[in-house]
């Protein structure tokens, strides 16, 4: 078993938190950045705000964890990509199932973006976006 020995430990979420598949209005860059792992082909933009608050939590001594529902090689390919192999401490694909006596609410701090993010059950572009990903990578 691996065991991680910490007690402070941050997840990040890759798609539409550390990075966009589609540029945001507010977004400095005007090329993204062309990914290609085994399993993907997309050109992301990074959210550059996330990446700095990574770079905090790490100073303040927390482990990181960046995970994907895309799974572990699309996390292993921007974090080379954004240079955060020395960031992030684990690349992982997410969670599939969390067996726990309390819903994850009762003890995850959760910080977001609100003009980002929406709430459970609403609908948006970036929510449309995240459902048809998988048609678009290879």
């Amino acid at each position: 078993m691996l065991l991680i020995c910490a007690n402070k430990v941050l997840a990040c979420d890759i798609d539409d938190t550390l990075v966009y598949n589609e540029k945001p209005e507010d977004q400095k860059f005007e090329d993204g950045i062309l990914i290609e792992t085994i399993n993907h082909k997309e050109t992301i933009w990074p959210d550059e705000e996330i990446i700095e608050t990574l770079k905090s939590y790490k100073a303040k001594g927390y482990f990181i964890i960046l995970w994907s529902q895309s799974g572990y090689e699309w996390v292993d390919g921007i974090a080379k990509a954004l240079n955060l192999t020395t960031v992030a401490d684990l690349g992982i694909s997410k969670v599939s199932i969390c067996l726990d006596d309390l819903p994850p609410s009762a003890w995850i701090t959760r910080e977001y973006k609100k003009q980002k993010w929406t709430k459970k059950g609403e609908t948006n572009e970036a929510n449309k976006t995240r459902r048809n990903r998988s048609k678009k990578r290879i």
